[in-house]
């Protein structure tokens, strides 16, 4: 009873149902209201696209009069659309356009609902008003007439041609913004792989898996970068048999892959929308595009690798660039003459201390400059390590080192002291000899 009161009695502050609910709380008028409606807001649902044979909405409203003289009321119903402007004439309609409701007693009246009018998709928000002599009576409404959608099939087949066991597919709006953006995950348990999506510019990002628990068994890497949806149906077929295979190695043979990560971009206005995956490895990993060329420089690919041998060695590749379309399969075996040597001491004030040294890279290709994915390493300090990394596309190398003190009591090692070289440019096939945290000598 108390929140049918409250609700009726309250101000339109001039926002949407969205925002405000009925409006605002008057406790003045609610200590006086004696008429309440039921239900207490109008939730009409989403009219589906299209929407040319849209069935009216029709809910009724019952007033309830607890004082002890009869009410008499005039009603009307208006609402807002998407936009904020008022909705065409005959969009929302209440009857009767007056109503006594007796004392004590009970009167209905019918809202009305007709989104087969002409009027821009979104959503809608209003109220119906009573207006009495003494009191009135609020109550909100708000509707979804949905937007233009088409339905997008997508289809998953293994490298054996058959409809593939295992996937994990997002579907991504393209935008220029941070906010709001549609995000679909598909996978092998779900109920379907056909979705309604609104007009716009789609990515798909998938993985085609042979074992889901084991990932050694082979993964096929399929992405349309950008899917058009318009006025017609799509089907996008994830073939993994166009998939070849990621090739990426190091001239040292006792060299292990702590990750690989792959990723693409496509921008949008001034916003670059990221897609990608790191995996432990690139062992068994194949690689398509899927869907026509990008021909207006939107599209960049990135291809990051990373290495470690022994305690001291360790390989940091990054390639890429802007793209017409993503690589069908990526090779890369730099020779020890391909790649830059950064003989890197790792000082320390005092001995048996940690170090974490993380190395970043980025390359340019086309008009287009890419980033690594940043990987950090433990390592002894003091000691030196040998760093190889690529220099592909001009690329260019920024070096942390963070020394780390004695653990805390909850585990934790807080950093004592951080070191960094920032965008350095390292010639091919040259040793390049750096020192972080050298102590001094006195004089």
């Amino acid at each position: 009873m108390v929140t049918l009161i409250l609700t009726a009695s309250t101000k339109d502050l001039g926002y949407t149902a969205f925002q405000q609910g009925s409006g605002r709380i008057q406790s003045d008028k609610a200590m006086a209201q004696t008429v309440h409606a039921t239900p207490v807001a109008l939730d009409l649902g989403t009219a589906l696209y299209p929407h040319d044979d849209d069935e009216p909405i029709v809910k009724t409203l019952t007033y309830k009069n607890e004082g002890t003289a009869d009410d008499t009321f005039d009603l009307t119903a208006s609402g807002k659309d998407p936009d904020g402007a008022a909705t065409p004439e005959g969009m929302f309609a209440v009857s009767p356009a007056q109503l006594t409701v007796p004392a004590g007693g009970t009167a209905e009246a019918t809202f009305t609902a007709d989104t087969e009018l002409e009027a821009p998709n979104g959503r809608y928000t209003g109220a119906v008003v009573a207006t009495g002599e003494e009191q009135n009576v609020r109550t909100a409404f708000a509707v979804v007439r949905e937007v233009e959608l088409c339905m997008v099939e997508v289809e998953h087949l293994g490298r054996d041609g058959q409809s593939a066991e295992y996937f994990h597919t997002y579907v991504t709006e393209l935008s220029s913004s941070t906010k709001g953006i549609d995000e679909y995950l598909l996978t092998e348990n779900a109920h379907s792989t056909t979705l309604r999506l609104p007009v716009g510019e789609y990515t798909i990002n998938s993985l085609v898996l042979r074992d889901r628990s084991d990932l050694s068994k082979g993964v096929d890497w399929l992405a349309q970068p950008k899917l058009v949806v318009d006025t017609e149906d799509v089907k996008v077929v994830l073939d993994a048999r166009t998939a070849k295979p990621v090739d990426i190695k190091v001239p040292d043979a006792d060299a292990k892959p702590p990750q690989a990560v792959m990723s693409y971009g496509v921008k949008v206005g001034k916003r670059v929308n990221s897609f990608g995956w790191q995996f432990p490895t690139y062992d068994n990993l194949n690689a398509a595009h899927v869907g026509p060329e990008v021909t207006d420089g939107s599209l960049s690919q990135t291809w990051d690798a990373d290495f470690v041998s022994g305690d001291a060695t360790q390989y940091a590749l990054v390639y890429g660039g802007e793209v017409r379309r993503l690589a069908d399969g990526f090779t890369r075996h730099p020779q020890r003459n391909e790649l830059a040597h950064v003989d890197t001491g790792v000082g320390s004030t005092a001995p048996g201390r940690t170090g974490l040294i993380t190395v970043l890279g980025s390359a340019e290709g086309g008009s287009t400059t890419v980033n690594s994915y940043a990987f950090a390493r433990p390592v002894a300090a003091p000691s030196r390590q040998h760093l190889y990394l690529s220099t592909e596309g001009d690329a260019k190398w920024t070096l942390y080192l963070d020394l780390l003190g004695a653990p805390l009591p909850n585990g934790l090692q807080p950093t004592d002291a951080s070191y960094w070289m920032f965008n350095k440019t390292f010639a091919a096939g040259k040793t390049h000899r750096t020192d972080f945290d050298k102590p001094s000598s006195a004089p």
